[in-house]
C-alpha cells in the first residue's frame, strides 16, 4: 500500500469513497495516531483561544476584587472578618450568578433564589446554591486556607493567572479530543451496523478503521461551528450524527458493491 501523508488523508477521507479501500488494510496504529492527530489539530485552536480567554476573565476579576465595590476582610485559622459593614451584592444579567457577601445578618439563601448559582458569605459560613438543588453550608475550618486577606488574594491571582489560563486551555483541549474518542466509537458502532444490515466480511479493526476515517467530515464541520458560533452548541451532536451516518452509509453501500471479498 503506498504511504498516504497526513493532510493527504483528511482530504482523502472526506472527498473519496475508494480510498476507504485502501485504508482498511493499513495497521491499526496508523489510523489511531490520525485520530489523535486530527483530534489534536482542530481541537488546538479553541483550547488556545479558551486559554487567552480565561486569562483575559481573571485580569477583569483581578480588577474587580481590587476595587472597592468588593469589601476587605481577613481570613485567619477558620475565621472570617468582614471589614466593610454595608452588604456587598453581584448579580449578574443572565441570572446565572449571584454573590453575596453580608456581616449584618440581613440576608438568607433565600436572597439567592432564581439564579442558577449564588453565594452567600458571612462571617460565619459560605452558603452555596444551585438551581434545582438544597443550599449548602460550609464552615471556613473546612477550608484547607486558613490565612488570606484581600490583598494576598489579589497576589495569588496575580501569581497563578498564566497557570489559571494555561490549565483551563490544556483542559479544554483534553476534554475536546477525549470527546472525539468517545465519538469514535459511535462511529464505529453506527459502521458495525451498516456491515451487519449489507452482510460486508469486515473484521472489527477493519470497522474501527473505517469509523475512525469517516468521522472526520463531521469533526471539522463540528468545529467549524463551534469556533464561528453559526450553530447553537445544544445542536452539535445531531449534526454530527446526522452527518456521520449519512457518510458512512454512504461508504458502507459503496464497498457493498465489490464482488470480491475486500477485507482480505
Amino acid at each position: 500500500m503506498r504511504k498516504i501523508n497526513f493532510f493527504s488523508k483528511i482530504y482523502l477521507s472526506m472527498t473519496s469513497k475508494s480510498f476507504y479501500v485502501t485504508i482498511i488494510h493499513e495497521h491499526f496504529f496508523k489510523s489511531f495516531l490520525y485520530l489523535l492527530l486530527l483530534s489534536f489539530l482542530l481541537a488546538s485552536p479553541f483550547s488556545i483561544y479558551s486559554g487567552f480567554k480565561t486569562y483575559d476573565k481573571t485580569t477583569h476579576l483581578i480588577e474587580f476584587i481590587s476595587s472597592e465595590q468588593v469589601p476587605s476582610f481577613n481570613f485567619q485559622e477558620g475565621k472570617l472578618e468582614i471589614l466593610d459593614n454595608e452588604p456587598f451584592i453581584y448579580a449578574d444579567e443572565n441570572k446565572f450568578l449571584k454573590i453575596i457577601i453580608d456581616n449584618s445578618d440581613t440576608y438568607t439563601f433565600n436572597d439567592l433564589a432564581g439564579y442558577y448559582m449564588g453565594y452567600l458569605i458571612t462571617e460565619e459560613s459560605l452558603i452555596s446554591s444551585q438551581l434545582g438543588t438544597t443550599p449548602k453550608s460550609t464552615n471556613y475550618e473546612d477550608f484547607f486556607i486558613r490565612n488570606l486577606s484581600k490583598p494576598e488574594l489579589i497576589e495569588l491571582l496575580q501569581l497563578y493567572q498564566p497557570l489559571i489560563g494555561i490549565g483551563y486551555g490544556s483542559l479544554a483541549l483534553f476534554l475536546a479530543i477525549t470527546s472525539i474518542g468517545f465519538k469514535s466509537l459511535l462511529s464505529y458502532f453506527t459502521v458495525s451496523f451498516f456491515k451487519n444490515l449489507l452482510r460486508i466480511p469486515l473484521s472489527f479493526s477493519q470497522c474501527y478503521k473505517i469509523a475512525i476515517y469517516a468521522m472526520t467530515t463531521s469533526i471539522v464541520v463540528i468545529e467549524f461551528l463551534n469556533i464561528t458560533n453559526l450553530v447553537p452548541s445544544q445542536f452539535f451532536f445531531g449534526i454530527y450524527f446526522f452527518i456521520n451516518v449519512l457518510y458512512i452509509g454512504n461508504i458502507i453501500k459503496y464497498l457493498s458493491t465489490f464482488k470480491t471479498n475486500i477485507s482480505t
